[in-house]
């Protein structure tokens, strides 16, 4: 998702159809909320399909062995939604496609994680009681999702306003 919503806006500035759509009569949202729900319904099978197997294979199967406590529902979901945004906005910000990519799947993927990680370093050297608890676990993958939404929050806000200003990197062919 992320190499397709960075590619996405990539091509329009290469060609110059993002000038051409920037001029047109339609709204910036409308510009992000298209191109974000072409994405979105570009990837929506392969994400329902990849849900409803996570849901479907029992547990006790040992198909997934441990690794099926670590799939949550709820980030998988998160990543999709704000995967594309994010995508969208390092492609506006940057002019190169693999650096847009590589930021977009760090900021996406590991920033979460990297934050959740921090703050479950600084409960435990603060004496934190609980921490290897299912209950603080769960917790933890919220904040994780907290994060993620924030991120997209952000990344959608600075995604408008320099479409807004404007404030793109041209490609020059």
């Amino acid at each position: 998702m992320a190499f397709s919503a960075v590619g996405s806006f990539q091509r329009e500035k290469q060609n110059g159809a993002l000038e051409l759509l920037l001029v047109t009569p339609l709204r910036e949202e409308q510009i992000i909320l298209g191109r974000l729900r072409g994405i979105w319904e570009q990837f929506l099978p392969a994400f329902a399909i990849l849900l409803f197997s996570v849901a479907s294979i029992p547990n006790h199967s040992g198909y997934y062995g441990s690794h099926r406590d670590s799939f949550s529902m709820t980030n998988a979901i998160g990543g999709f939604i704000v995967v594309p945004i994010v995508g969208l906005y390092f492609a506006m910000q940057i002019k190169n496609f693999l650096a847009s990519w590589l930021l977009t799947c760090a900021i996406t993927l590991f920033l979460p994680q990297f934050a959740v990680g921090l703050w479950m370093k600084f409960i435990a050297f603060t004496g934190g009681h609980g921490i290897y608890s299912a209950q603080f676990s769960e917790t933890m993958v919220g904040a994780q999702n907290f994060v993620l939404m924030i991120t997209g929050l952000f990344a959608l806000r600075f995604l408008y306003v320099r479409l807004k200003s404007r404030a793109f990197v041209v490609m020059q062919s």
